[in-house]
């Protein structure tokens, strides 16, 4: 740029979404993770057994803070390994057990049901679907081919 060469980068990041030389995604994933987990930890701060938020404080929280760090531009990275997004499941999980004051026992399926709030995994699966549906639906998108 400005005829000064460009360096060379593993893992750069563009609009927010880190790649990497074989789009394993890893990187990307456990960026994000570490993001959300910080934000968790804020979320552990307002939580009190005997003061502190509510549960529908909390639910407001994660909805609106945590959760948007796991979700951005989904459906770009939903092609990773479940390895690699398995870390994202345990996040989500934890915050469903400080949202509910739930006990690290409580099955997970149980912690989505009391919650009212569906899995990272379907909730990704489902943008995907809704984006691939817009872009064949609308002939000025260029996302998909015919």
């Amino acid at each position: 740029m400005n005829g000064q060469p460009l360096p060379a980068e593993d893992t750069p990041t563009f609009l927010g979404i880190t790649l990497d030389k074989r789009l394993t995604w890893k990187p990307h994933i456990q960026k994000i993770n570490q993001k959300a987990i910080r934000r968790s930890q804020i979320m552990e701060k307002l939580y009190g057994t005997k003061w502190g938020a509510n549960s529908k404080i909390l639910r407001q929280v994660y909805q609106g803070y945590i959760r948007p760090v796991m979700e951005y531009a989904s459906p770009a990275w939903s092609t990773a390994a479940a390895s690699n997004l398995t870390s994202l499941s345990k996040t989500q999980n934890q915050n469903l057990r400080i949202v509910l004051g739930a006990i690290k026992s409580t099955p997970i399926k149980e912690l989505h049901k009391q919650a009212d709030m569906d899995t990272l995994e379907n909730r990704r699966e489902q943008r995907t679907l809704t984006l691939y549906e817009t872009s064949k639906r609308n002939p000025t998108l260029h996302f998909t081919t015919s």
